[in-house]
């Protein structure tokens, strides 16, 4: 299975442990993602217009050191599934995902007409965000979830595009103890507010994306996560918790 997501930090989330996720259940696959930090649908048809190779190739969860656009990337392999999503800031502003979600998606379907498109549903801030943006939400990760979740939704049902629900997933996870809901709390799903937990909340989407491209279920999944980024070790029972959350969420 060959994965590209057009996205920013949040698929850079999604593709950390992916590849080890899908390996797990025995999918033999290759994973790209095009990362800048919080690029928005408008500015990847920016970038888009104008030929810009500006994004970070990331390939299974790893910097390539390349430098690529998104025309190239599109071509640069037989890609089986291609994501799209908005960067947090807008995700739940419904007017900033048109017209450029449309476009984007129509030019990258002429150029991979036999890929199947995902919207990746992203997530809410935790309580405590100091991100710039979260005033726009009036600093509640609930309103912030049920925002995103109305224009997720409206651009899936319009596109007639299924979603990869990590932010349902997301949701669940940060009420669910011994997650807790605020960014300083001893365990919080995410690492700073916004990005995800090193293992558990990197583990949870991972796991997400497995279950839906491939049917398999997450308490199935025997992947045990280590990070580069933390020297912590996963808690096996933590683990289990995850995986019985991906379960129940994703249907």
């Amino acid at each position: 299975m060959k994965i590209l997501s057009i996205g920013n930090s949040f698929s850079q989330d999604a593709q950390d442990f992916l590849h080890q996720t899908l390996e797990n259940v025995g999918v033999e696959n290759r994973v790209m993602n095009l990362y800048i930090g919080g690029c928005s649908l408008e500015a990847h048809w920016r970038n888009l217009t104008n030929n810009a190779d500006v994004y970070e190739e990331e390939v299974n969860g790893k910097p390539t050191g390349n430098k690529v656009s998104i025309a190239q990337a599109l071509v640069a392999d037989d890609w089986d599934v291609i994501t799209l999503q908005q960067c947090s800031s807008d995700s739940g502003w419904l007017d900033a995902y048109e017209p450029f979600f449309g476009d984007l998606y129509a030019f990258a379907r002429e150029k991979c007409p036999k890929a199947k498109f995902y919207i990746h549903k992203t997530w809410a801030y935790d309580e405590g965000c100091e991100v710039s943006s979260f005033p726009r939400y009036h600093l509640d990760p609930k309103e912030m979830y049920e925002r995103l979740s109305y224009a997720y939704g409206t651009i899936s049902e319009k596109y007639a595009l299924p979603m990869i629900p990590s932010g349902d997933v997301v949701q669940a996870l940060r009420y669910t103890p011994p997650f807790q809901p605020h960014k300083d709390a001893p365990l919080s799903i995410t690492r700073d507010g916004f990005h995800m937990h090193y293992l558990y909340g990197r583990y949870a989407v991972a796991l997400t994306w497995t279950k839906v491209l491939t049917g398999h279920a997450a308490t199935e999944n025997t992947y045990v996560p280590v990070s580069d980024y933390c020297e912590d070790k996963a808690d096996e029972a933590i683990l289990k918790l995850v995986r019985e959350v991906v379960d129940k969420i994703v249907q």
